[in-house]
């Protein structure tokens, strides 16, 4: 417990609980206090305003009288700060959780201790640090502000939140000098008590005067997710993100699907920028150490140009070994900052994620009759990397890079953190998602599930439309038939043609996802086949909890690492310069954000009113 007699004669005690921490604010009046009283004359004086915490007074003057009044529970940050980076001239952290971001330390050089709503700033850094701060990342400035209002009945200035939880973020990750230093240590560390983990350094240059590496770039793949890939499908996804540091860096991760339709994490990466060069590199370890000569890999990515070059460079995405298909929602977006309609967009985006191919070709007819233009440009582009009808099977369903983006998201209130911590955290989580579906892989053996629980529910659901449709065979040797489907509320009455030796069907849909699909289901009863056997076999549960039975081992304390093989500095060309205001710390959302609810309904008032 941590207590303060501030300026005011106000006492105050912050108390340091599981759930966090708790203001509790006394008034005493100033006229009542003697020179002469002591802990004990208040807690037999009656100076409470408050009855209800009576019981508790004399519990907490007694620890005021034994350890007496500490102005904090670090040292260091009693009268300032050991921190060499606090104070001006320290870098621009973004600390926020929300999509406002921080303070520029230009704005504030000096954090005020006097006025009306007195918090002592180390004493709040030292709480939201065993608190908030270390149980949630993302703990930002407007929640400091607010958990100070809801517990003193304050409302601190902004800087001295900022000030507070500055001090608070680097109690718990250390500085951004301090954890690059950390760094190479910690990998050592990592690999140590995980056999198997993959960690591969790039640096920038040597300097002979310290002894340290300049860092470059840093990659790392956990021994768990690399032996889990083996049971997932074949797609790799791959996207890029912001830091949000004192220094000028990205970060780079790979993610799968597995059977259950989760993400799995692969691969990370920081670099300074993404670029030909850094894609390169990510991808050769990606390949190296991944996938690890295993053929037909898929590889899902927006079109910059730095891994489109690098993939053509490379050998396992192209055919015929594997392929790279570009992410749909990135190439509707880049179509509608061409042509800004939201028609034409929605119409993008159902070209491309239409399975049959009679479809596609209806949708961009009605494109071609909209502009003409707007057509043109789509059908330049290689309609094998966008259009999952022309796919070819490759992406399994999977039509965009939310699984690496999912990551992303994950990882929000990592992001502004020291690069260590970052590490540290997608440990964290990883774990985590082990833990929690280990767990759920054994309770779907337990119930006698064959498939995870996506693939049982899509199968399902098939084989009930599966019901109504009608069956004409056509060939027992290749096991084939045509499939007409019921007519419902308009719809329906069309023909599909199955092709069980083949295990493919007219409508897409079993080559995307390998489970089969209504049309598959009403022919294998046909041929008295059992449907069931049709599935692919990372769906099965096996499969599944194959993907997370290798444990993860946790690490021991810093005093057991080993000595880290050199030294890592920062380099001082990428840091960030200062400005005044704050910065943006979340992605700036696009078109393809926005639900335009009011634009589509007007675009269709007035296609209704042009066919009158």
């Amino acid at each position: 417990m941590l207590v303060q007699i501030k300026d005011d004669d106000t006492l105050s005690f912050f108390l340091d609980e599981t759930a966090g921490f708790r203001f509790l604010e006394v008034y005493v009046e100033t006229q009542q206090i003697q020179p002469e009283a002591t802990p004990q004359n208040y807690q037999q004086g009656g100076y409470m305003e408050n009855p209800e915490m009576s019981q508790q007074w004399g519990e907490y003057m007694s620890l005021l009288a034994n350890e007496g009044l500490p102005s904090s529970c670090n040292p260091d940050f009693g009268t300032g700060t050991s921190n060499p980076d606090f104070g001006a001239g320290t870098s621009n952290v973004d600390f926020g959780a929300d999509a406002s971001s921080e303070p520029d330390e230009v704005d504030y050089p000096i954090p005020p201790e006097d006025g009306p709503n007195d918090v002592d700033i180390n004493i709040m850094a030292e709480n939201f640090a065993q608190g908030q701060v270390k149980q949630n990342p993302s703990y930002g400035i407007k929640h400091v502000i607010q958990t100070v209002k809801d517990h003193t009945r304050y409302d601190i200035p902004y800087q001295k939140a900022w000030y507070s939880l500055k001090m608070a973020r680097e109690i718990v990750y250390g500085t951004w000098e301090s954890s690059v230093q950390k760094l190479p240590k910690y990998m050592g560390a990592l690999k140590k008590y995980n056999p198997g983990t993959i960690v591969e350094w790039e640096h920038k240059a040597f300097q002979p005067s310290t002894g340290a590496h300049v860092i470059g770039y840093v990659f790392w793949a956990f021994a768990p997710c690399i032996e889990g890939f083996q049971f997932c499908r074949n797609v790799i996804s791959v996207d890029g993100t912001h830091l949000y540091t004192k220094y000028r860096h990205k970060m780079l991760i790979a993610a799968a699907m597995d059977g259950n339709q989760q993400v799995l994490p692969l691969a990370f990466a920081i670099v300074d920028d993404e670029s030909t060069s850094s894609w390169k590199w990510f991808l050769t370890l990606l390949s190296r150490h991944v996938i690890r000569g295993r053929r037909g890999v898929c590889l899902i990515s927006d079109r910059h140009p730095g891994i489109i070059k690098a993939v053509r460079e490379g050998s396992d995405f192209v055919s015929p070994h594997g392929a790279h298909r570009y992410c749909l929602r990135h190439v509707c977006s880049n179509f509608n900052t061409h042509y800004k309609n939201v028609i034409l967009k929605d119409l993008c985006w159902r070209a491309g994620s239409e399975y049959q191919i009679r479809k596609f070709n209806r949708i961009m007819e009605e494109i071609k009759s909209q502009n003409v233009a707007a057509f043109e440009f789509l059908d330049k582009i290689n309609k094998k990397k966008w259009i999952a009808s022309h796919d070819g099977g490759w992406r399994t369903g999977i039509l965009t890079t939310n699984m690496s983006e999912c990551i992303n998201g994950v990882l929000k209130g990592a992001r502004r953190l020291p690069l260590t911590a970052i590490v540290e955290i997608t440990l964290a989580r990883t774990v985590n998602y082990f833990v929690t579906r280990e767990r759920r892989s054994h309770a779907m053996v337990a119930n006698g599930q064959l498939w995870t629980d996506f693939a049982y529910k899509m199968f399902n659901q098939w084989h009930q439309k599966s019901i109504d449709h009608t069956v004409t065979k056509y060939n027992h040797r290749q096991q084939s038939a045509s499939v007409v489907t019921k007519r419902q509320s308009g719809f329906g009455l069309n023909t599909h043609v199955v092709k069980i030796t083949n295990r493919e069907c007219s409508c897409g849909k079993w080559t995307q996802f390998g489970i089969s699909c209504s049309h598959a289901q009403k022919v294998c009863a046909a041929y008295n086949i059992n449907a069931a056997s049709m599935v692919k076999n990372y769906y099965d549960v096996q499969a599944y909890k194959n993907t997370y039975s290798k444990a993860f081992q946790p690490l021991y304390p810093e005093d057991y690492w080993d000595a880290p093989e050199f030294r890592l500095v920062h380099d001082t060309t990428i840091r960030i310069s200062t400005r005044p205001g704050r910065n943006q710390t979340s992605r700036i959302h696009n078109e393809m954000d926005w639900r335009q609810t009011r634009e589509r309904q007007q675009a269709q008032q007035r296609e209704n009113s042009s066919r009158q």
